[in-house]
């Protein structure tokens, strides 16, 4: 089946528990998450799912196209700040990427978080080829790298940290 074209709108909503499944599928095929990223990923959707009041340290929105999930956006409250959030996981299906689907995701966690008062969102990427285009996305929609650490994740990975004031 080919993917909707650009003019399918997008539908995002916050996560629900019947999303457990097409969120497992998503996080296993996108291509680029080693085996821990996944098992880290499907941890905080597993906490986000049983949060129905969304108020606890994992939120999710999830985006979809054409009845199906295209994408999902995990963030959460940073731990002893003022109205600063982390973005965890920002994720679209491949038959759907370069149509707009991060872009509306992270638009939609930008609105939710401002209307919530929030003031700073951090990013933290990897610094290896495959996640050039996260680092690319990032940077071309307002995160610009704010820090580097060499060989944080290991001796030829280096971690950067993105942020973007609300």
């Amino acid at each position: 089946m080919p993917a909707p074209t650009v003019t399918t709108p997008i539908s995002i909503r916050p996560s629900a528990p019947r999303d457990r499944e097409p969120l497992t599928h998503l996080v296993s095929s996108v291509g680029v998450f080693s085996p821990e990223d996944t098992s880290c990923a499907l941890e905080l959707i597993e906490s986000a799912l049983k949060d129905e009041t969304r108020s606890g340290d994992y939120r999710i929105l999830v985006a979809e196209l054409a009845g199906e999930l295209a994408g999902y956006i995990c963030y959460g409250p940073t731990p002893m700040t003022q109205s600063t959030w982390d973005l965890y996981w920002l994720a679209t299906n491949p038959r759907f990427q370069r149509r707009g689907v991060a872009a509306a995701l992270c638009q939609a966690m930008e609105d939710e978080l401002k209307e919530a008062g929030g003031r700073l969102v951090r990013v933290e990427t990897s610094s290896t080829e495959g996640y050039g285009a996260a680092q690319r996305f990032y940077e071309s929609h307002g995160y610009p790298e704010a820090c580097r650490i060499p060989g944080f994740y290991n001796p030829s990975d280096d971690l950067i940290i993105m942020f973007k004031r609300l």
